[in-house]
């Protein structure tokens, strides 16, 4: 018997564990972990089990928004990958690292040097145009027939 424990998230909040409170969370949630025990062990079939797993994991929601924040997260991140050409000199720049950190000694400096100057261009381009380059993102709407304006009545 499979259990399905991989039912779609519950929602995507992220909560803020690092601040601690873990010990207010394990005794929040040791208060519901006998009714938690009973409600596994009185399963036998596929569909309870499945039933179990996700009141299991509303429980750890529920337990997890009473004791932690959510994280919050910008509504418009900083888009740097729109510019292909930024893109790209992006990807050098992280093979490039790769290759240095898998060199040999004699190598390295001169892959330093290398990497430290694209870096240096990387910035400069970063700063001297706009993080978004709406040309270089989409393509051209193609128009449809329907959209074309003719003066004839």
């Amino acid at each position: 018997m499979c259990i399905n424990y991989n039912i779609s998230s519950i929602s995507f909040a992220k909560f803020k564990t690092v601040h601690g409170s873990h010990s207010k969370y394990a005794n929040l949630f040791k208060s519901k972990d006998q009714a938690l025990q009973n409600f596994i062990f009185d399963r036998y079939n596929e569909a309870e089990f499945n039933k179990t797993t996700r009141i299991i994991q509303l429980e750890i929601h529920k337990t997890c928004k009473q004791v932690y924040e959510i994280k919050h997260y910008p509504l418009i991140p900083n888009v740097t990958w729109c510019n292909r050409h930024l893109q790209i000199t992006k990807k050098e720049l992280k093979a490039l690292a790769r290759r240095l950190q898998k060199s040999k000694d004699e190598d390295r400096i001169h892959l330093k040097i290398v990497l430290s100057k694209k870096r240096d261009m990387c910035s400069r381009m970063q700063s001297k145009k706009p993080n978004v380059d709406l040309g270089d993102c989409y393509a051209h709407r193609h128009e449809l027939p329907t959209e074309h304006h003719t003066d004839h009545h």
